[in-house]
């Protein structure tokens, strides 16, 4: 699969690093396809600064958001490496669990409740719980394709919920006509769940399935 993945990277001086906005390109399209909002960024690395992609990166946000470009800093960006959470994510999108599977040409975009890149979830409580000046304000990023929301408990009764509710309240719904406007009756299962439980779990198996009929609903 042809794919490339880049973000909007920052590091602090003491070390500490934040990914916020994530492309995932499949192909070489620049169609936003969807978008998927997680937890916390895990462990995806930066591989170099983002160079000659620059100009897809500008051309995505002209034609999907309408997006003055002098806004988008694009020297905070990078090209990464996908991590499994990102194909995982390529899985649900492309109905693969659920033996639907259609190729897909454009971007996903990945977005966070937190910006903090750390790996352990435990880890990355720690920092939520002492600062929270790095949290998802995107909202109008929102408005034009469909959403997966894969927070999971922690976005629903966690350390973020206070996030996730938030971006959800603020959310179109008829964008995903999946989700209960009740915050707390649906189900936000995250990717690494999604892979472990597609084969045994209804409850997954309706949630991918759902999900696939609304993004490629015609």
């Amino acid at each position: 699969m042809d794919m490339k993945v880049y973000a909007e990277f920052k590091t602090l001086p003491n070390g500490q690093e934040f990914r916020k906005k994530t492309l995932i390109q499949i192909g070489s399209s620049t169609k936003l396809i969807g978008s998927a909002i997680l937890i916390n960024p895990g462990s995806a690395e930066p591989i170099r600064d983002i160079n000659q992609d620059s100009d897809t990166v500008k051309k995505f946000y002209l034609d999907n958001h309408n997006i003055n470009i002098s806004d988008v800093d694009l020297a905070r960006w990078k090209l990464f490496k996908a991590d499994h959470t990102m194909l995982r994510l390529i899985k649900i999108f492309n109905g693969s669990y659920i033996s639907r599977e259609t190729k897909l040409e454009g971007i996903i975009q990945l977005f966070n409740c937190s910006y903090y890149k750390e790996q352990s979830l435990n880890k990355a409580r720690d920092k939520l719980l002492t600062r929270q000046d790095c949290i998802f304000g995107e909202h109008e990023l929102l408005s034009n394709a469909p959403v997966y929301f894969g927070w999971g408990d922690e976005g629903k009764y966690g350390v973020v919920n206070n996030i996730a509710e938030e971006i959800f309240k603020n959310y179109d719904l008829s964008l995903t006509p999946i989700y209960s406007e009740e915050f707390l009756e649906n189900t936000f299962y995250h990717p690494t769940y999604i892979n472990r439980s597609y084969n045994s779990n209804a409850k997954t198996q309706n949630l991918l399935n759902n999900f696939y009929e609304a993004l490629h609903r015609v």
